[in-house]
């Protein structure tokens, strides 16, 4: 069974969404999130990149969920907590590359703390 209505594939999904999407003003990437709140209903598909900050607290979902394919749920429960590990996972991730970064940009803090120490000890040569 298709994982979205009318048996279309995610990648074909995806595809119609891009082309079909208003395009972000200040990115122009695709507005493929949805603002379910009464205040935004005037203009509720947004940029997640941009305009995620002004939907915070918000009820949003990818556009792609519109058109999920709701039988392929037979346990809600077990559904839910198979996406609770998925976004876990993704967290999880995220943290990992995190952290990579931060360590990196450590090390880097490190060489200029060392190159502006040099850099004075030359100075006071002089």
């Amino acid at each position: 069974m298709a994982e979205y209505i009318a048996g279309v594939t995610y990648s074909a999904l995806e595809n119609a969404m891009i082309k079909l999407a208003p395009t972000c003003e200040r990115c122009e990437e695709p507005k493929t999130h949805i603002c379910l709140e009464r205040c935004c209903s005037d203009a509720p598909l947004f940029c997640n990149g941009c305009e995620a900050v002004c939907h915070f607290c918000h009820r949003t979902n990818k556009l792609e969920m519109v058109f999920f394919n709701r039988k392929n749920i037979t346990n809600p429960d077990e559904y839910v907590q198979k996406s609770l590990r998925d976004v876990l996972a993704s967290v999880k991730q995220a943290k990992t590359t995190s952290e990579l970064l931060v360590a990196h940009n450590l090390e880097l803090i490190d060489l200029y703390d060392r190159n502006i120490l040099e850099i004075n000890r030359l100075l006071e040569e002089l």
